[in-house]
């Protein structure tokens, strides 16, 4: 084995998939394949690796051969606190900077120091072997106590061969541990930026600027139904209120808005202040426009339902209700680029952003919590409530005004 060519042909597949920035899922995939084709009889690879992500804590994916699949997850970063990751071999070795361990699964002290040792000597696995590569950061995580070096790429090997593992094929998965890590951390990275641009510009237009949309200028035209809707009093609130206090109720607010948007399959567009500016795209095959206007009126009677169990439990601690209206309008908006060629903005132009506004600020005037334009009333199936014609700032002509019967 040790003059054979599986090792280099596999780390230049490897590097391959870096350069091409392949899914990780693709790559454990492969890589199980080809071990196993050429001679190394491994029944089951996990991957590990650490995300410095709001929401995420790691990634984790497994190989198994017996059906060749691969499955991958997020782990929610709470989860990287509790006792059930820290007592695994990743995390350990992460703690303690170590870069290779391997247990004996028949072995009952072997087997049972970790959980998941357990679980595997159960699937008749004999043999487990685990390497790790530093990303060779300098950062602190800032979660899970974990040190700069746990930043990095973790991966394991099992098989159910009786003798397990022999020492060559070690040696041969070892000089695998860094082109696959390579390969993990442009993976991750892709992943990683993928959602971030999704969580700050939300998940289409994200993507747009993954994918080369970065010029001032680039954007496109969206037909949608639009959903706007304003935090009530918030100058007031603010210069009132302690900061930290104001702080969780904007983020309570936007729980209540942008939550339920995103829950109904919109996107959140924009926060313009406190306002929440979202759109609900449409289109003949996936999404009809009767179906997009039904989904943003259950959208605004959802933040509203939240808002109200908010406010149940707001005065017990002291602190203010909640108050906002929703307005509802269907239209085009450009979504686009603008800016210096050093500063760019993702922003959303058009007379139909200005409409959806107003409609939403003449919730308070009209006691009524949700208002919707009539190009709205003309494609939703549900019955609204006529609150005459009114003119709108900004609005050249005057226009009616439709109340959602809560």
């Amino acid at each position: 084995m040790q003059d054979s060519p599986l090792v280099p042909k596999i780390a230049d597949w490897l590097y391959r998939q870096a350069l091409v920035s392949a899914d990780i899922e693709e790559t454990v995939g492969g890589l199980g394949e080809r071990l196993l084709a050429g001679g190394i009889p491994v029944c089951r690879i996990n991957v590990g690796a650490m995300l410095l992500h709001p929401v995420l804590g790691a990634v984790d994916v497994t190989w198994e051969s017996r059906t060749n699949t691969v499955i991958a997850q997020a782990v929610p970063r709470h989860f990287v606190t509790t006792d059930g990751f820290r007592n695994s071999p990743f995390c350990q070795m992460g703690m303690h900077n170590s870069r290779y361990e391997r247990y004996d699964l028949t072995d009952e002290n072997d087997r049972k120091k970790y959980p998941i040792l357990e679980r595997l000597a159960g699937m008749d696995i004999t043999d487990y072997a685990a390497f790790s590569e530093t990303f060779g950061q300098s950062r602190n995580l800032g979660f899970a106590s974990m040190p700069p070096s746990a930043e990095g790429s973790y991966l394991s090997y099992s098989t159910k061969r009786r003798s397990g593992f022999e020492d060559q094929e070690l040696d041969r998965l070892r000089e695998l541990s860094l082109p696959f890590s390579i390969a993990l951390k442009v993976a991750v990275d892709k992943q990683l930026t993928m959602t971030l641009l999704e969580t700050y510009l939300g998940k289409n237009s994200g993507r747009s600027v993954f994918y080369g949309a970065t010029s001032r200028g680039d954007g496109r035209i969206i037909d949608c139904v639009l959903w706007y809707s304003d935090l009530r009093n918030s100058t007031s609130l603010a210069a009132s209120m302690d900061m930290t206090d104001y702080l969780t109720l904007i983020n309570e607010y936007y729980t209540c808005t942008a939550g339920a948007v995103l829950e109904h399959g919109g996107e959140v567009l924009k926060f313009i202040g406190d306002g929440v500016l979202a759109i609900f795209p449409y289109d003949p095959e996936a999404r009809p426009l009767r179906d997009m206007t039904n989904a943003a009126v259950m959208t605004a009677k959802d933040a509203l339902n939240r808002k109200g169990s908010l406010n149940r439990q707001r005065p017990e601690a002291g602190l203010v209700p909640i108050e906002f209206g929703v307005g509802l309008h269907v239209g085009q908006v450009k979504f686009g680029n603008v800016g210096t060629d050093q500063r760019l903005d993702m922003t959303v132009i058009g007379p139909a952003v200005n409409e959806v506004t107003r409609y939403e600020s003449m919730t308070k005037e009209l006691n009524a919590p949700i208002l919707t334009s009539e190009d709205f009333k003309q494609s939703y199936y549900g019955d609204l409530k006529a609150f005459g014609t009114h003119d709108l700032k900004g609005v050249a002509t005057a226009k009616q005004v439709f109340g959602v019967i809560i």
